[in-house]
Protein backbone atom coordinates (compact mmCIF):
# COMPACT_ATOMS: atom_id res chain seq x y z
CA UNK A 1 0.00 0.00 0.00
CA UNK A 2 1.74 3.43 -1.13
CA UNK A 3 0.58 5.69 1.71
CA UNK A 4 1.65 8.74 0.38
CA UNK A 5 -0.80 8.45 -2.24
CA UNK A 6 -3.75 7.89 -0.35
CA UNK A 7 -2.88 11.05 1.74
CA UNK A 8 -3.62 12.68 -1.38
CA UNK A 9 -7.13 13.60 -0.88
CA UNK A 10 -7.23 16.42 -3.81
CA UNK A 11 -6.13 17.02 -7.08
CA UNK A 12 -6.53 19.77 -9.64
CA UNK A 13 -6.99 19.24 -13.50
CA UNK A 14 -3.87 19.51 -14.14
CA UNK A 15 -2.46 17.33 -11.99
CA UNK A 16 -3.76 14.06 -10.21
CA UNK A 17 -2.56 11.52 -7.60
CA UNK A 18 -1.47 8.07 -9.80
CA UNK A 19 -4.69 5.92 -9.00
CA UNK A 20 -4.36 2.93 -10.61
CA UNK A 21 -7.32 1.12 -12.57
CA UNK A 22 -9.81 -0.90 -10.19
CA UNK A 23 -10.19 -3.19 -13.43
CA UNK A 24 -6.85 -4.11 -14.47
CA UNK A 25 -4.89 -2.93 -11.93
CA UNK A 26 -2.22 -2.22 -14.70
CA UNK A 27 -2.68 1.20 -15.89
CA UNK A 28 -2.64 5.16 -14.39
CA UNK A 29 -6.14 6.95 -14.19
CA UNK A 30 -6.12 9.96 -16.36
CA UNK A 31 -8.69 13.31 -16.64
CA UNK A 32 -10.94 12.80 -19.62
CA UNK A 33 -11.15 16.12 -19.52
CA UNK A 34 -13.64 16.93 -22.18
CA UNK A 35 -16.13 15.21 -19.57
CA UNK A 36 -15.53 16.67 -16.45
CA UNK A 37 -17.67 19.39 -15.44
CA UNK A 38 -18.05 21.68 -12.63
CA UNK A 39 -20.71 24.15 -11.17
CA UNK A 40 -20.81 26.57 -8.85
CA UNK A 41 -22.87 25.80 -5.94
CA UNK A 42 -26.15 27.52 -5.10
CA UNK A 43 -25.24 28.53 -1.78
CA UNK A 44 -21.72 29.62 -3.27
CA UNK A 45 -22.71 32.14 -5.90
CA UNK A 46 -25.22 33.76 -3.10
CA UNK A 47 -22.22 35.21 -1.05
CA UNK A 48 -21.39 36.91 -4.63
CA UNK A 49 -23.03 39.47 -3.31
CA UNK A 50 -21.44 40.29 -0.03
CA UNK A 51 -19.04 43.28 0.02
CA UNK A 52 -16.34 41.45 1.72
CA UNK A 53 -16.68 38.69 -0.92
CA UNK A 54 -13.22 36.91 -2.06
CA UNK A 55 -12.79 34.29 -4.62
CA UNK A 56 -11.34 31.63 -1.50
CA UNK A 57 -15.27 31.52 -1.28
CA UNK A 58 -16.57 29.71 -4.34
CA UNK A 59 -17.67 26.20 -3.57
CA UNK A 60 -17.91 23.96 -6.56
CA UNK A 61 -19.60 20.47 -7.17
CA UNK A 62 -17.81 18.27 -9.81
CA UNK A 63 -19.10 14.85 -11.85
CA UNK A 64 -16.45 12.95 -14.42
CA UNK A 65 -14.32 10.31 -16.04
CA UNK A 66 -11.15 9.38 -15.42
CA UNK A 67 -9.77 6.83 -18.39
CA UNK A 68 -7.05 3.98 -17.73
CA UNK A 69 -4.09 4.33 -19.52
CA UNK A 70 -3.80 0.44 -20.34
CA UNK A 71 -7.43 -1.14 -20.58
CA UNK A 72 -8.74 1.85 -21.52
CA UNK A 73 -11.53 1.37 -19.43
CA UNK A 74 -13.56 4.42 -17.78
CA UNK A 75 -14.40 5.30 -13.81
CA UNK A 76 -16.98 8.07 -13.04
CA UNK A 77 -16.01 10.29 -9.99
CA UNK A 78 -17.64 13.01 -8.61
CA UNK A 79 -17.11 14.99 -5.32
CA UNK A 80 -16.49 18.69 -4.64
CA UNK A 81 -14.01 21.60 -4.87
CA UNK A 82 -13.00 25.33 -3.97
CA UNK A 83 -10.61 27.79 -5.16
CA UNK A 84 -7.75 28.01 -3.66
CA UNK A 85 -5.62 31.12 -2.84
CA UNK A 86 -2.00 31.34 -2.41
CA UNK A 87 0.75 33.52 -3.29
CA UNK A 88 3.34 33.54 -6.26
CA UNK A 89 6.70 36.11 -6.15
CA UNK A 90 7.83 37.84 -9.20
CA UNK A 91 11.81 38.50 -8.35
CA UNK A 92 12.12 41.20 -11.00
CA UNK A 93 9.61 43.48 -9.92
CA UNK A 94 9.76 42.27 -6.10
CA UNK A 95 6.52 41.91 -5.75
CA UNK A 96 4.05 38.94 -4.46
CA UNK A 97 0.64 38.97 -5.53
CA UNK A 98 -2.17 36.67 -5.02
CA UNK A 99 -3.00 33.91 -7.62
CA UNK A 100 -6.10 31.32 -7.22
CA UNK A 101 -6.58 27.33 -8.55
CA UNK A 102 -9.62 25.01 -8.51
CA UNK A 103 -8.96 22.10 -6.49
CA UNK A 104 -10.96 19.24 -6.07
CA UNK A 105 -12.10 16.53 -3.82
CA UNK A 106 -13.69 13.34 -5.02
CA UNK A 107 -16.38 11.79 -2.96
CA UNK A 108 -17.48 8.55 -4.80
CA UNK A 109 -15.70 6.54 -7.22
CA UNK A 110 -17.74 3.72 -9.62
CA UNK A 111 -16.46 1.27 -9.50
CA UNK A 112 -14.31 2.06 -6.35
CA UNK A 113 -10.44 2.51 -6.39
CA UNK A 114 -8.84 -0.15 -4.19
CA UNK A 115 -6.43 0.87 -1.53
CA UNK A 116 -4.77 -2.27 -1.55
CA UNK A 117 -4.75 -5.22 -3.60
CA UNK A 118 -6.78 -8.21 -1.87
CA UNK A 119 -5.11 -11.25 -2.19
CA UNK A 120 -6.99 -13.76 -5.24
CA UNK A 121 -7.59 -16.30 -2.90
CA UNK A 122 -9.06 -14.45 -0.49
CA UNK A 123 -13.01 -16.19 -0.17
CA UNK A 124 -15.65 -13.83 -2.32
CA UNK A 125 -17.67 -12.24 0.82
CA UNK A 126 -14.65 -10.72 2.22
CA UNK A 127 -13.63 -9.36 -0.82
CA UNK A 128 -17.55 -8.03 -1.49
CA UNK A 129 -17.15 -6.68 2.13
CA UNK A 130 -13.78 -5.10 1.45
CA UNK A 131 -14.56 -3.29 -1.84
CA UNK A 132 -17.30 -1.74 -0.06
CA UNK A 133 -15.61 -0.01 2.80
CA UNK A 134 -13.46 1.51 -0.21
CA UNK A 135 -16.36 2.80 -2.09
CA UNK A 136 -16.69 4.61 1.56
CA UNK A 137 -13.54 5.59 2.08
CA UNK A 138 -13.49 9.15 0.20
CA UNK A 139 -17.00 10.20 1.30
CA UNK A 140 -18.06 8.57 4.96
CA UNK A 141 -14.89 7.73 7.41
CA UNK A 142 -17.28 6.35 10.34
CA UNK A 143 -19.11 3.95 7.88
CA UNK A 144 -16.00 3.16 6.34
CA UNK A 145 -14.40 2.01 9.87
CA UNK A 146 -17.96 -0.32 10.43
CA UNK A 147 -17.47 -1.92 7.09
CA UNK A 148 -14.27 -2.40 7.91
CA UNK A 149 -15.32 -4.33 11.37
CA UNK A 150 -17.91 -6.31 9.43
CA UNK A 151 -14.65 -8.19 7.50
CA UNK A 152 -13.31 -9.37 10.70
CA UNK A 153 -16.59 -11.40 11.60
CA UNK A 154 -16.38 -12.41 7.95
CA UNK A 155 -12.48 -13.38 8.77
CA UNK A 156 -13.54 -14.99 12.41
CA UNK A 157 -15.70 -17.00 10.75
CA UNK A 158 -14.06 -18.20 7.67
CA UNK A 159 -11.25 -19.16 10.26
CA UNK A 160 -13.83 -21.38 11.90
CA UNK A 161 -14.96 -19.49 15.27
CA UNK A 162 -18.38 -19.50 16.16
CA UNK A 163 -20.24 -16.91 15.95
CA UNK A 164 -23.10 -18.44 18.60
CA UNK A 165 -22.90 -19.78 22.32
CA UNK A 166 -25.63 -21.72 23.91
CA UNK A 167 -27.26 -20.90 27.24
CA UNK A 168 -30.47 -22.34 28.32
CA UNK A 169 -31.24 -23.53 24.97
CA UNK A 170 -30.41 -19.89 23.47
CA UNK A 171 -28.87 -19.31 21.01
CA UNK A 172 -26.27 -16.19 22.33
CA UNK A 173 -24.09 -13.93 19.67
CA UNK A 174 -20.34 -14.28 20.03
CA UNK A 175 -18.85 -10.70 20.22
CA UNK A 176 -16.06 -10.27 18.13
CA UNK A 177 -13.51 -9.35 20.60
CA UNK A 178 -14.20 -12.69 21.72
CA UNK A 179 -13.78 -14.35 18.91
CA UNK A 180 -10.33 -12.55 18.40
CA UNK A 181 -9.29 -14.08 21.57
CA UNK A 182 -10.45 -17.33 20.22
CA UNK A 183 -8.72 -17.04 17.37
CA UNK A 184 -5.50 -16.38 19.11
CA UNK A 185 -5.28 -19.66 20.25
CA UNK A 186 -4.39 -20.46 16.61
CA UNK A 187 -2.40 -17.38 15.60
CA UNK A 188 -1.54 -14.81 17.84
CA UNK A 189 0.19 -12.71 15.62
CA UNK A 190 -2.89 -12.29 13.16
CA UNK A 191 -4.93 -11.99 16.00
CA UNK A 192 -3.03 -8.65 17.46
CA UNK A 193 -3.46 -7.24 14.15
CA UNK A 194 -7.10 -7.94 13.99
CA UNK A 195 -7.62 -6.86 17.75
CA UNK A 196 -5.82 -3.27 16.48
CA UNK A 197 -8.35 -2.92 13.93
CA UNK A 198 -11.24 -4.10 16.20
CA UNK A 199 -10.82 -0.90 18.30
CA UNK A 200 -10.45 0.90 15.02
CA UNK A 201 -13.94 0.10 14.22
CA UNK A 202 -15.39 0.26 17.72
CA UNK A 203 -14.41 4.04 17.05
CA UNK A 204 -16.31 4.05 13.99
CA UNK A 205 -19.01 3.10 15.80
CA UNK A 206 -19.26 5.42 18.68
CA UNK A 207 -17.56 8.70 18.19
CA UNK A 208 -17.09 10.47 15.33
CA UNK A 209 -13.40 11.35 16.12
CA UNK A 210 -11.69 9.07 13.27
CA UNK A 211 -9.88 10.67 10.89
CA UNK A 212 -8.72 9.19 7.21
CA UNK A 213 -5.57 8.49 8.50
CA UNK A 214 -6.68 5.97 11.27
CA UNK A 215 -8.70 3.97 8.17
CA UNK A 216 -5.18 3.60 6.35
CA UNK A 217 -4.14 2.50 9.73
CA UNK A 218 -6.41 -0.18 9.42
CA UNK A 219 -5.88 -1.47 6.13
CA UNK A 220 -2.52 -1.85 6.69
CA UNK A 221 -3.39 -4.36 9.55
CA UNK A 222 -5.73 -5.95 7.27
CA UNK A 223 -3.69 -6.36 4.18
CA UNK A 224 -0.89 -7.83 6.23
CA UNK A 225 -3.58 -10.24 7.62
CA UNK A 226 -5.28 -10.72 4.48
CA UNK A 227 -1.36 -12.02 2.85
CA UNK A 228 -0.65 -13.98 5.79
CA UNK A 229 -3.87 -16.10 5.51
CA UNK A 230 -4.58 -16.27 2.13
CA UNK A 231 -1.40 -15.59 0.27
CA UNK A 232 1.03 -18.37 0.11
CA UNK A 233 4.00 -16.06 -1.29
CA UNK A 234 5.15 -15.91 2.57
CA UNK A 235 4.45 -20.16 3.04
CA UNK A 236 6.39 -20.83 0.06
CA UNK A 237 9.21 -19.16 1.03
CA UNK A 238 9.43 -20.44 4.26
CA UNK A 239 9.14 -23.76 2.28
CA UNK A 240 12.24 -23.01 0.12
CA UNK A 241 14.07 -21.91 3.22
CA UNK A 242 13.83 -25.03 5.18
CA UNK A 243 14.11 -27.30 2.02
Amino acid sequence: MDLTLWHQSSFTQNSLPTWRCPSCGRGVLNLVTERFRFEETYESRRLHEDEAWEPYWIKYTFIGYLECSYCHGHIAFCGDGNVDEFTEYDPEHDVAYPEYQNTFKPKFFIPPLPVFEIPSRCPDAIKEAIDDSFSLFWCDVTSCANKIRIVLELIMTDQKIPRFTYKAKKRLYIKLHKRIELYRIKNTEIADYLLAIKWIGNEGSHTKSLDRNDLLDAYQLLETSLNKLYDDKESNLKKISKE
